[in-house]
């Protein structure tokens, strides 16, 4: 038996699904040690199949040893492009997030407009625009094609 930290397993899952794979064969890998201790540990190949059903390879995610209590209390650290594994969103939750994002856009070009706007405030507007619309663009992508009742 192997054991495997979550998030990584979440990481790689995301990872092939973000690259439009629907189906993905998972297989475990051996692990060996040399005489001297060395050696790589058991690990989780992941190959997704394409519309030729061809497979397309992605990293291993290798096993890691038996956590302990501070393994297990101390909190994760992440960067901001880590995936999220901790919450879920319904469609209809993703749906309304779009068009919050599409309501703030909205807003940002009124404030845009505005004279009485500070240099500070549009620079702030800018940076916040550009990041808006890049999720906004993506879950557009993530909703292309999907038929929600």
């Amino acid at each position: 038996m192997a054991i495997y930290k979550s998030a990584e397993l979440l990481k790689m899952i995301s990872e092939i699904i973000n690259e439009g794979y629907k189906y993905v064969d998972v297989n475990e890998s051996e692990g060996f040690e040399d005489e001297d201790g060395d050696g790589l540990p058991l690990g989780l190949s992941f190959e997704a199949i394409d519309e030729d059903l061809a497979g397309i390879d992605f990293e291993c995610v290798n096993s890691c040893d038996f956590p302990t209590e501070s393994d297990i209390t101390t909190p994760e650290h992440f960067h901001a492009d880590d995936f999220c594994g901790t919450i879920s969103f319904t469609y209809g939750e993703i749906l309304t997030i779009k068009q919050s994002l599409g309501n703030s856009l909205e807003y940002f070009k009124e404030i845009s407009n505005d004279p009485e706007t500070s240099k500070d405030m549009l620079s702030d507007v800018k940076t916040a625009s550009i990041t808006y619309r890049n999720l906004q663009a993506k879950l557009a992508k993530f909703l292309k094609g999907f038929k929600i009742s």
